[in-house]
């Protein structure tokens, strides 16, 4: 184990701890709680410690999910939108089955949950790949943990018809073309054309927003930034 992963274990294990406390620790207490996440002192029961030990075994696996969270948010550094998609992630799981066990996820399990996401939540095909592969993640997290033995969803794996959509870019030239183009003054009618080819006209409006939305656009291209770095 690498320097960087007993630290994130040490981190993982002092929020844990610490969401358990209801008292200011001592400096015994604390000292104690480090031996223990260096594996140098057996856990203690609440009386000395202010929680209770982990336990293996879970009545359904959402009593397992904050840890997941907890550990997974400090070893990957997840900032609060993600954060956020996997709140999400907890609602539909938990709007499927509220009581759901880790060995509730056969095949047959796993195929009802993607069925629910589709035709009950009403999601997209690439967001229930997204859910899926959410769930999987945490799944491999409890099998590691020892909290789930049921190890059906790495065995089967549902189909998907996620469409790939096109990229479409410009080419140097156009990119040019488009860097070099002088906009219109307020008020000039100007023809264009629609994503079918159909031609139509408008008149140009705010030409000073358009004439900067152009140079930031160039800018995000020649510098392959995306717009939020930019923006910041």
């Amino acid at each position: 184990m690498t320097i960087n992963q007993e630290l994130i274990r040490i981190k993982a294990h002092f929020a844990d701890y610490e969401e358990g406390l209801d008292h200011k620790p001592s400096k015994e207490e604390l000292k104690n709680q480090l031996l223990i996440a260096l594996k140098k002192m057996p856990e203690k029961t609440t009386a000395t410690t202010g929680k209770a030990p982990r336990q293996k075994a879970a009545a359904s696996l959402f009593d397992n999910f904050d840890e997941f969270t907890r550990e997974q948010g400090l070893a990957n550094q997840w900032a609060y939108a993600t954060r956020q998609t996997w709140k999400t992630f907890s609602n539909h799981l938990e709007r499927f089955n509220k009581r759901l066990k880790f060995a509730d996820l056969t095949e047959s399990g796993v195929n009802r949950y993607v069925a629910f996401l589709r035709n009950t939540e009403g999601l997209e095909e690439k967001t229930v790949l997204k859910h899926y592969s959410q769930l999987k993640w945490f799944v491999n997290w409890a099998i590691r943990k020892g909290y789930c033995t049921n190890e059906a969803i790495n065995k089967h794996r549902p189909k998907f018809k996620v469409v790939k959509k096109p990229v479409i870019f410009l080419t140097k030239e156009e990119l040019l073309k488009f860097y070099n183009y002088q906009i219109p003054a307020n008020g000039t009618k100007v023809k264009l054309f629609d994503m079918q080819g159909m031609e139509y006209e408008k008149k140009v409006e705010e030409a000073g927003a358009l004439a900067k939305t152009r140079d930031l656009f160039c800018f995000c291209a020649f510098t392959s930034l995306r717009y939020s770095d930019m923006a910041n």
